[in-house]
């Protein structure tokens, strides 16, 4: 069973990933209209590349935390 410090590090690590993720989607949606104006692309296309990227994101993180999980958080780094 997990100490009392061992759950305050799991829930900070589980924080961090979280504001990361979300990070990482604001930087995309800033760069939009520097990614419409230099492919000369629609508003539609870039909203549909931010929808396929968060998404993707999405599938990777619970796909490689159910791998992590079941073969070894180790083997699955490396």
């Amino acid at each position: 069973m997990l100490n009392r410090n061992q759950e305050r590090l799991v829930v900070i690590v589980a924080a961090i990933g979280m504001f990361l993720s979300t990070l990482d989607t604001g930087i995309i949606n800033v760069a939009l209209p520097f990614f419409r104006s230099y492919f000369h692309t629609s508003p539609n296309t870039v909203a549909l590349t931010v929808i396929g990227y968060t998404t993707s994101l999405a599938i990777f993180i619970m796909l490689f935390g159910i791998l992590s999980d079941q073969k070894g958080k180790l083997k699955i780094t490396l």
